[in-house]
């Protein structure tokens, strides 16, 4: 069955080649399992969420076959080229009406066959379901194809068609490789087409961390058919040391004091940003461009001594608009009256964004401007609707709160958190109140409801959940266009919620005081300027520290089924006496017993876990049984369960990740069956500055726990002799890790080329013992120094976590002399045992945590 199963996905690299490798084309779409049989058609997305009823073009296909086709449904622009600005207006919508339907048509490019007539070919090699596949006809299917495979074209030749046509890039596929459904796999590689565009540099910003003395980023401008300097967006990556030292000498005599660019460059670009004069041109590569012109993952080719500044135009393919079904204005033409009210200058708000790539957002923002009052804000094609609330949003259906419709924000106005210099238009200080996601009912079309005065929909924030309606009245004041606030009686209300009792911020915890307070501490597009952290908000205290007796009591008097309360929040839980490990000498373990440890560690796993994205490992069957990765926050997880979206993430790519802040989202986690959890190193909102160092010694089978306690107190005497604070622990199988707090502004480039450099030197004194192949099967069954873990997205298993063995090992924070103690085993610890330590020995990675920690060079 689809849902079952997850798509395969591919790796990013250069494209393979060879007899033994096929290359297809890869369409710039959303990714889809499409299941066809006698009940109809079923179409999930690449995350496992029912989509059928958003896409009523394929409800016939398959002729009633029990089929499993893998593809991509894809949106064409007025050119015939793939355009995901387009699609993006038919991804949020689950009921499109036919005026929808019209405008943005979609295709179905079909490039796998998992189930033929009942028969699961996932384990038969790729040549022969590509021509099982081939063979179903489906190209006689309405608006479906089946995508181009090549098996005797070189890969670059492929990659210039995908170019010409404005097709996102390719896909090498191994062509004896099985279906590898839910992982992402080597068999499968993925490159992408990149363009060029040569620039002019019209100024820079200073780099962070080891980059902090010279160019962090330039940004690009070229001149229109007009002759205007237009701004094209900023590059960052690309630059070697010679370059940027090479950057740094030519753009200093070119220092002048305002833009030379001929708009207004967005304020987060604008803010840091020291002018040059227009006279240096460059070359970039980029992916695509934004719906307003910006490049998107740009990177620096280098100089172009060679052209003249004057002459270098904007040759970009043109994007398709984001436009609003029902009128047809697109989102940069509805953002004019925001911009024109606005001097960027002087206002550190945002002047524009991308739409979010999954269920649409909506934000609602404390705002302390003249009068206190609530900006309700809903995410519609491309921009954010706006409506002022003096007295806030409410969950009691008995509450009606008057709204006045003010003029659309821009995207990025999602994550600002800050104050608005007294003078400027809408001076005073803002907090983000409350954000999550929202979807219409009782219309496919929210910009028509708008328009006619009548919208309903779902909030799924962390504050505000359930059915809400906004009304239209007849306004006595004709400057205003007033309308209700209401929410609906459903199992989301409230009587008497009052939003004023709530007033903390769900980005920083912070309050409209504590903002006003430091009005430098920019939280904005999900990065803060002069301070690091936040700490969690003292309102959270409770939600944090852990079961009460009172609650275990009640948990223990359940069945195997049955609400339970825990941190104030009531959770259904489900086979609660399902075995989730074998019994290593003892008795198996339950699904009981690992909530009951969550909801008992969570004061001391928490701190390892909140404010970071969080990577789980499911075994929803137990541990006997294969487990898989989850890291989407499926549609069914609750509202308050909070999450971030990923704005860099590829529409193929992961976009709502799990924050797990609390003793109810560990039980729910529990429950969901996840038994590893794995944070980033990183921390919100700024993903890509690492607060930790880690060093994970893997031993392979020829090495001893013995050995790996050698190794370990290597790196022991090794920080130690740097003045090095770290702990290590032990990982709950055969391992050793040890982590190492970092002040800020270390990059992940900066962290792995220390630990690798630390590693190198630990390896050489018991080389007999050391590895450092990169495959397993290479390592001669030696132990693996890894240092590759510090990049964005890469994780250890979090302290107190639990591991996939016999008996229920967690992963134990250690002492440093533990690390002599003749008892000591990787998998000492059991979920049965760990609590019997913690209360007398704590934690001895704790005090580390924030720890400021310059590393030294080596």
């Amino acid at each position: 069955m689809a849902e079952e199963l997850l798509p395969m996905l591919a790796t990013a690299g250069s494209p393979p080649t060879g007899p033994g490798w096929a290359v297809e084309f890869k369409w710039d779409g959303v990714r889809a399992l499409i299941a066809t049989g006698p009940d109809g058609v079923r179409i999930t997305s690449r995350n496992g969420n029912d989509v059928t009823a958003g896409y009523p073009e394929f409800a016939g296909l398959g002729d009633g076959r029990d089929l499993l086709l893998d593809g991509e449904i894809v949106a064409m622009d007025d050119q015939g080229r793939p355009s995901f600005g387009r699609l993006q207006q038919r991804m949020h919508v689950r009921a499109p009406n036919a005026h929808l339907l019209a405008a943005v048509p979609v295709s179905l490019y079909l490039f796998d066959l998992l189930r033929s007539d009942g028969e699961d070919t996932r384990d038969r090699p790729w040549d022969e379901r590509r021509a099982r596949l081939e063979a179903l006809g489906a190209d006689t299917w309405p608006r479906v194809a089946v995508s181009p495979s090549f098996t005797d074209v070189a890969p670059a030749k492929v990659l210039e068609v995908a170019k010409a046509h404005g097709i996102e890039g390719i896909v090498a596929k191994r062509r004896s490789a099985r279906y590898e459904a839910g992982r992402r796999s080597s068999a499968w590689v993925k490159t992408a087409v990149l363009s060029t565009q040569e620039v002019v540099l019209g100024g820079w910003t200073p780099g962070r961390g080891r980059r902090g003395s010279t160019v962090g980023s330039l940004l690009l401008g070229a001149r229109d058919a007009e002759g205007r300097l237009r701004y094209l967006g900023h590059v960052g990556t690309g630059f070697t040391e010679a370059m940027l030292r090479a950057l740094q000498e030519r753009l200093a005599p070119l220092q002048r004091k305002d833009s030379p660019f001929d708009e207004t460059v967005p304020r987060e670009h604008a803010r840091d940003a020291r002018w040059v004069e227009p006279r240096l041109v460059g070359e970039v590569e980029y992916r695509n461009v934004t719906p307003d012109g910006r490049l998107r993952h740009a990177s620096w080719r280098g100089l172009r001594p060679d052209r003249d500044p004057e002459e270098i135009r904007i040759d970009l393919p043109l994007a398709a608009p984001t436009a609003t079904p029902s009128t047809g204005t697109s989102a940069p033409d509805r953002l004019a009256t925001y911009q024109r009210m606005r001097d960027f200058t002087a206002t550190p708000e945002p002047a524009g964004g991308d739409p979010s790539p999954g269920e649409p957002i909506f934000v609602v923002q404390r705002h302390r401007a003249r009068r206190l009052h609530y900006d309700f804000r809903l995410e519609i094609d491309g921009a954010l609707a706006s409506w002022a609330v003096p007295r806030g949003p409410t969950l009691d259906p008995s509450a009606r709160h008057m709204a006045v419709h003010t003029e659309d924000h821009p995207m990025d106005y999602a994550w600002f958190e800050g104050v608005i210099p007294k003078g400027q238009y809408g001076g005073g200080d803002v907090v983000v109140w409350d954000r999550g996601t929202w979807t219409p009912a009782k219309t496919g079309d929210p910009a028509a409801a708008v328009a006619a005065g009548e919208l309903h929909f779902d909030l799924h924030g962390e504050k505000l959940a359930g059915r809400f309606a906004l009304v239209r009245r007849r306004s006595r004041d004709a400057s205003k266009e007033e309308w209700m606030l209401v929410h609906k009686h459903d199992d989301h209300a409230v009587e008497g919620w009052d939003p004023e009792e709530h007033p903390r911020s769900v980005l920083s915890g912070r309050t409209n005081d504590e903002v006003a307070a430091a009005p430098a501490a920019m939280w904005q597009s999900g990065a803060p300027a002069a301070t690091a952290e936040v700490p969690l908000a003292a309102a959270d205290t409770r939600a944090q520290a852990g079961a009460t007796e009172d609650e275990l009591a009640a948990l223990d008097a359940l069945g195997a089924k049955g609400t339970w309360t825990v941190g104030g929040r009531e959770l259904a839980l489900t086979n609660l006496d399902k075995v989730l490990f074998p019994g290593d000498g003892g008795a198996p373990v339950t699904k009981r017993e690992l909530v009951r440890y969550h909801a008992c560690v969570a004061p001391f796993l928490l701190p390892y876990l909140a404010g970071r994205p969080v990577n789980l490992h499911r075994y929803p069957d137990g541990t006997a049984r294969a487990g898989f990765w989850q890291k989407e926050v499926p549609d069914h997880a609750p509202t308050w369960l909070r999450r971030w979206h990923n704005p860099e993430a590829e529409p193929d790519e992961t976009q709502n990740y799990f924050v797990l802040d609390s003793t109810a989202a560990l039980v729910w986690m529990a429950n969901y069956g996840a038994i590893e959890l794995h944070p980033w190193t990183s921390r919100l909102p700024d993903v890509h500055q690492p607060t930790w160092a880690l060093i994970d010694i893997d031993p392979g089978p020829a090495v001893g726990f013995a050995d790996v306690l050698t190794l370990a107190r290597l790196y022991r005497a090794a920080l130690a002799h740097l003045d090095v604070d770290a702990a290590p622990k032990v990982t709950g199988k055969r391992g050793v890790q040890i982590w190492v707090p970092i002040a800020d502004g270390y990059t992940f480039d900066d962290t792995r080329a220390w630990v690798e450099k630390l590693s190198r030197a630990v390896g050489q004194i018991r080389p007999e013992l050391v590895s450092w192949e990169w495959h397993t099967d290479r390592r001669r069954g030696l132990a693996r120094l890894d240092y590759t873990q510090n990049a964005i997205n890469k994780t250890l298993v979090a302290p107190f976590s639990p591991r996939p063995a016999p008996g229920a090992p967690v992963s134990m924070t250690l002492a440093w002399d533990e690390l002599d103690d003749p008892d000591l085993r990787p998998d000492r610890w059991t979920i049965r045992t760990a609590l019997d330590r913690l209360p007398d020995v704590g934690d001895p990675l704790r005090p580390l945590v924030g720890r400021a920690q310059i590393l030294p060079a080596l």
